[in-house]
């Protein structure tokens, strides 16, 4: 009688840092990240914002009509992380209502300062 062997095929994900250790490679170059745990990003490698981020404005008062600049203060657990704006997006809205429109800046990047954004109502 033959032998029948398993053979277990890995997809890899070597281009990726296999995942940073944060989620599992389910094709040849794609991850897929532990979310609940709040890694993200095409490596895991970013740290998901949590509710302990902040949104700081220049001015403490918005005036119809004029932008505010504000920006994006990215932490996980208190800690700064790495933010991406295709990670974050935001609302701004009173009572059910939506008051105001968030942009970021077309010039800026995710940096040690944040994402910088400007609000618009």
């Amino acid at each position: 009688q033959g032998k029948v062997s398993k053979v277990m095929l890995v997809p890899d994900c070597s281009a990726q840092n296999h995942c940073s250790g944060h989620g599992r490679c389910d094709a040849p170059g794609r991850c897929t990240c532990q979310l609940f745990n709040g890694w993200a990003g095409p490596d895991c490698s970013l740290r998901l914002p949590d509710s302990t981020s902040s949104i700081v404005c220049d001015q403490a008062a918005a005036f119809v009509g004029l932008p505010l600049e504000c920006r994006f203060a990215a932490k996980n657990e208190g800690a700064p992380v790495e933010a991406s704006p295709a990670l974050v997006s935001f609302t701004v809205s009173s009572l059910a209502r939506r008051v105001a429109e968030v942009r970021q800046l077309e010039s800026a990047s995710a940096d040690s300062e944040g994402i910088r954004l400007h609000v618009f109502r």
